[in-house]
């Protein structure tokens, strides 16, 4: 059986779309664990009555603590032998719970990736894409090969389009760092690493909704802490590891960086030219590399190179701005 964990607060907007794609399944062996963390809009009364007319739904109620808080809950109360998360304002493709399944008993893996489709909402500036593994479908990898894809920027760090063995998380005391934004990098990235075997899943399975307001779309300067505190993490651990090339770990730390000033930049707008002596200020763990060293990094996108050009040229606020009202448009 597959359990599906779904953290949902106020998302009377959405939750019905997310919880029919999982109705809809072909696939029917699965348990939802839902946890209402605290909802004070309808979302509660709407997922009442999936629970009432359909069943196979643990309905866990708490007061609001965030995302990562209910999770953690709902993860105490699986039963399934594997787990999946979805997002309460996201959506499963059709087929998604059976062709997971299949590929990870096909494969005896510890965790199966697929693809994503990223959806615009309307009011948005952007056109859908669907986003495809990046690793080869007919192969086993290991842990420590995933990880540098990680590293990389090859494999996102987030908890959905991936389908786990409940004993793989139970092993590593898996949890979601809680009272932060970004609560899920390191602890996929440790799951990743202590995965014997983890295969790749062609397609998409999961629809991961684009929306004003969503916490994966705010920019502060609580979440550029938040990052460099994961992100440290991730370092650390990369670096305990054999098998970890010093490639990746370099291209680690220049994506790291980048990260940080484009939330920095976001949350500062107003500053100007000052944003980049004030950066400079900040307790971070990641510091500038060297542009000469960065332009020999092969593997790392045109895009990257040219934010960390624009940030030595202190223009990086000027096209932040642009790509803001562009997006927004």
């Amino acid at each position: 059986m597959i359990t599906v964990i779904i953290a949902m607060y106020n998302m009377g907007d959405y939750i019905s779309a997310c919880l029919d794609s999982i109705y809809l399944q072909p696939f029917q062996d699965f348990e939802i664990i839902l946890v209402d963390d605290g909802s004070t809009d309808n979302s509660l009364s709407i997922a009442e009555g999936y629970q009432r007319r359909l069943g196979k739904m643990k309905l866990i109620r708490q007061e609001n603590q965030g995302q990562a808080a209910a999770r953690n809950l709902a993860l105490s109360h699986v039963t399934g032998d594997f787990i999946a998360y979805v997002d309460a304002d996201d959506y499963l493709a059709p087929n998604a719970l059976e062709r997971m399944l299949a590929r990870i008993l096909e494969t005896k893996s510890d965790m199966i990736i697929t693809g994503y489709r990223r959806v615009f909402e309307a009011g948005m500036s952007g056109v859908d894409q669907i986003f495809e593994v990046p690793g080869r479908t007919d192969k086993v990898y290991s842990g420590t090969e995933v990880a540098e894809m990680v590293l990389c920027e090859r494999v996102q760090g987030f908890l959905v389009n991936k389908l786990f063995r409940s004993e793989l998380l139970k092993k590593i005391d898996f949890h979601q760092e809680e009272g932060k934004y970004i609560e899920d990098l390191f602890p996929i990235f440790n799951a990743i690493v202590n995965s014997s075997r983890i295969a790749f899943l062609e397609g998409y399975t999961y629809n991961y909704r684009q929306r004003a307001g969503s916490s994966s779309n705010e920019r502060s300067e609580r979440l550029m802490r938040d990052y460099d505190d994961a992100a440290t993490k991730v370092l650390k651990k990369a670096q305990s590891l054999s098998g970890i090339s010093s490639k990746a770990l370099e291209m680690f730390k220049v994506i790291s960086f980048l990260s940080l000033i484009n939330y920095y930049t976001q949350s500062h707008m107003g500053e100007g030219i000052k944003i980049y002596r004030n950066f400079a200020k900040q307790p971070v763990h990641f510091t500038k590399p060297s542009l000469p060293k960065v332009l020999k990094l092969h593997d790392l996108s045109k895009k990257r190179k040219i934010s960390l050009i624009l940030w030595d040229l202190k223009i990086y606020h000027l096209a932040m701005k642009y790509w803001l009202a562009k997006k927004y448009d």
